[in-house]
């Protein structure tokens, strides 16, 4: 799971700059993801250096791409509306590149979840099983 989170981490970071640079350095809060993405790369890190704490650092990530997930739909569904409102055309690159956080958030969280859930089935599979 390190390394996947890792992957997202780098993922995010990536488009957030470069949704970033393709707005032309206007629009600041596409900046605010891709921090989120920083934070998972530091506590990958940490978790990777801290063995026995790993798990918390885990926990910390998907914390922390529920919320990227949360703020990125928060952020599309208002540039969206906001524009719309002011009868103006929506910036399309800034609506695919807030899905497109939405997306790999989602994905990052979802896999660890079934990550758990997986784990958790496993340690619980002997017991349930009885001795034989």
């Amino acid at each position: 799971m390190t390394k996947l989170t890792l992957a997202c981490a780098v993922l995010i970071i990536a488009l957030g700059l470069a949704a970033f640079l393709g707005s032309g350095r206007s629009n600041s809060m596409v900046l605010v993801p891709m921090f989120l993405g920083v934070a998972l790369g530091v506590l990958v890190f940490l978790g990777i250096r801290r063995e026995n704490k790993r798990m918390l650092y885990m926990e910390f990530n998907a914390v922390l791409g529920t919320v990227g997930v949360i703020w990125s739909v928060s952020e599309a569904i208002r540039g969206y509306g906001v524009t719309r409102a002011a009868g103006v055309t929506p910036d399309y690159l800034a609506l695919a590149a807030e899905m497109a956080m939405i997306v790999l958030f989602f994905i990052y969280v979802n896999l660890y979840v079934r990550t758990v859930i997986a784990r958790q089935a496993v340690e619980q599979w002997p017991s349930s099983m009885g001795t034989p």
